[in-house]
């Protein structure tokens, strides 16, 4: 179970190039331009009141094919 509203504090996104943005609440619409080609991990992390949970997601940026 998990008590408590659930009230984001703060997403903290990990765009796999080197770069990251950091969120305060959870309002707003972060956007990103990678600088080459290339196959990415984007990882997002949210903080609440009860701790921290993250989430990762691989991409394909370009039209060379890397094997995911």
């Amino acid at each position: 179970s998990d008590p408590g509203p659930d009230t984001i504090g703060q997403i903290v996104i990990d765009w796999g190039d080197g770069s990251s943005d950091t969120i305060q609440g959870s309002s707003g619409t972060p956007t990103h331009v990678y600088a080459a080609d290339g196959h990415y991990t984007i990882r997002a992390t949210t903080t609440d009141e009860d701790g921290s949970n993250w989430a990762e997601h691989e991409i394909q940026i370009g039209d060379n094919p890397f094997p995911m």
